[in-house]
């Protein structure tokens, strides 16, 4: 297997609307950490693939379809290269089909698709070298479910340290036949959403742990790869102890999150941050098989629901990938904002000694509740669909098993 990676920064060069938060109005003010794209290409006899990391609350389709349009190989198509949004909410949109939640500067996805397609390019071009691809895994306890059942039945966000959390964090190290360190991928399951100024532009927790990584390894061109977990339901552990929210918690049983402040931020990234170096470090790596294989299917999502009321929904499709490193070792990539439980049915479904499981790949219609949320309401279930302007949709009692289907399809 040959692989070869770059990473690029996607900094805007003015000020121009960040995406996230539909309250948020106007332009940024400033940039406090740099934004980037990192790419992996790799290959294995004649199956190729392209790995899009991007600091952006989605990306789409569409946008690959632009970059493939520009970079213009018969090798490469929309079954083969995958777009993977790590969701920060502080960096400029991407997707223009979801206006309400931050309006998508033309000029700036220009440059995004250009630069991307000429870094795809590059490495097309240049002489890939053989690779093996080594894995570990960790585990870190900053993230709390954010789904709490009320006292009177309503569904809240708000904390819920008894609800199911993903804290795995999967490491994989590319090395060429060298021995030098290529690139790292690295994942975990967490909402993006507790950088403190909505103002500035950020990478949020992602950029912290990757600048300790290239910190690590003394290498600031690094390229450092990070897949978004199944974090639907789940975000950084940030409770507010103030008086107010203490008997809002006393009343309704739900205690809700406070922005983090500067400090708080830097105190949860940077720890988390030790705990990915850490594991670099010392945690013993075990090398995958080296043979690739990707099973891309869809499925429209008018098939997982009851019913909808907008025929905004009507052209959309939940998109999955398999990318899988022989039997070892299984990327599952799904195009929504994922529920933490699914997690454990793709264990069951897919056969694979690891399985590291993605959402916000390419196109996201909206959030994938799992069949036990269905019918009980909350953001997850029946409100997220006028902020991404499809509309109040109602999911099928079938939907885990359509979703089985489509993902164990040959």
């Amino acid at each position: 297997m040959d692989a070869n990676s770059l990473s690029i920064t996607i900094n805007p060069p003015h000020p121009i609307p960040l995406a996230g938060y539909g309250n948020r109005l106007g332009n940024y003010k400033s940039i406090h950490d740099s934004i980037e794209a990192n790419v992996m290409l790799i290959k294995d006899q004649g199956t190729v693939c392209v790995l899009i990391t991007i600091d952006a609350l989605f990306a789409t389709t569409a946008l690959k379809e632009s970059i493939l349009d520009q970079v213009q190989s018969s090798n490469l198509s929309t079954d083969n290269v995958f777009l993977f949004a790590s969701h920060t909410h502080f960096a400029p949109a991407l997707d223009q089909t979801k206006p309400l939640l931050g309006l998508v500067d033309r000029d700036y996805l220009n440059d995004v698709t250009q630069k991307i397609a000429q870094a795809i390019q590059s490495l097309l071009k240049s002489e890939s070298k053989s690779v093996s691809i080594h894995y570990t895994q960790t585990s870190a306890k900053h993230a709390v479910n954010r789904r709490v059942t009320l006292r009177s039945g309503q569904v809240k966000l708000a904390v819920n340290r008894s609800g199911d959390k993903d804290e795995s964090i999967h490491l994989l190290k590319c090395i060429d036949s060298d021995g030098q360190l290529q690139s790292i991928l690295w994942s975990y399951a967490c909402h993006p959403v507790c950088f403190p100024d909505r103002s500035r532009v950020s990478s949020d927790y992602i950029g912290v742990v990757r600048d300790a990584i290239r910190n690590l390894y003394r290498n600031d061109q690094l390229p450092v790869l990070f897949l978004q977990g199944f974090s639907g339901d789940i975000r950084p552990n940030s409770p507010d102890f103030s008086i107010r929210s203490l008997f809002r918690w006393a009343r309704h049983g739900a205690q809700v999150f406070k922005r983090m402040s500067v400090k708080r931020f830097d105190c949860w990234s940077h720890s988390l941050s030790r705990i990915v170096t850490s594991a670099l470090e010392s945690a013993p790596f075990v090398e995958q098989d080296s043979s690739l294989d990707i099973a891309t299917n869809r499925i429209p999502i008018q098939a997982l629901l009851e019913t909808s009321d907008t025929p905004a929904i009507q052209d959309k499709d939940l998109t999955t990938v398999l990318i899988k490193f022989g039997t070892s070792l299984c990327i599952c990539g799904i195009s929504a904002e994922v529920t933490s439980s699914y997690r454990h049915y793709i264990k069951q479904w897919i056969s694979s000694d690891t399985i590291i499981p993605v959402g916000c790949m390419d196109s996201v219609f909206g959030y994938l509740p799992s069949k036990t949320m269905l019918g009980t309401g909350g953001y997850e279930d029946l409100l997220f669909g006028p902020a991404f302007s499809i509309g109040t949709i109602v999911f099928n009692q079938d939907i885990e098993t359509k979703l089985r289907t489509i993902i164990t399809s040959e």
